[in-house]
């Protein structure tokens, strides 16, 4: 989990969709109530991730999709505090400041080339899987306040 990922090379683009398409699968399954998963996390050291984005403003009606070669290309001046959990540390709760918006380019399962904003829920995500792929745990983002004495 701590190893930075290789990116996904041109003709590596077909393997990796279909390994895509399958992490999709898996997160969509209603059992396993997750919203999304990095390459690292399922033993692949390789720039590839599935995260739940909305199709439009109501949250509630969203879309699993995959990110080939993530990477994010601007953040939100604006921060948010909000508790995040990882399947690759079961049970533990921490709050971690995120930025509320980011803007994110990628690639899909075909290749092709994309470009999205995300924000709030959906941008702290997307933010934590790309982290993922380079070898950072969110533990690594503990928010701390000091209290004077």
């Amino acid at each position: 989990l701590r190893q930075e990922c290789n990116p996904i090379l041109p003709h590596e683009i077909q393997k990796y969709g279909k390994i895509g398409k399958k992490m999709i699968q898996y997160i969509k399954n209603p059992k396993k109530g997750w919203i999304g998963i990095a390459g690292p996390q399922i033993w692949i050291p390789k720039q590839i991730l599935v995260a739940g984005i909305p199709r439009s403003r109501d949250e509630n009606n969203y879309q699993v999709i995959c990110m080939i070669n993530p990477e994010i290309i601007s953040y939100s001046d604006i921060t948010d505090i909000q508790e995040e959990w990882c399947l690759s540390l079961p049970g533990t709760l921490w709050l971690v400041k995120r930025p509320i918006g980011i803007k994110v380019r990628y690639q899909d399962t075909q290749g092709r080339k994309i470009a999205r904003e995300i924000i709030w829920f959906w941008a702290r995500v997307v933010q934590h899987e790309i982290d993922h792929i380079h070898g950072i745990l969110f533990i690594d983002k503990l928010y701390k306040t000091s209290i004077a004495p």
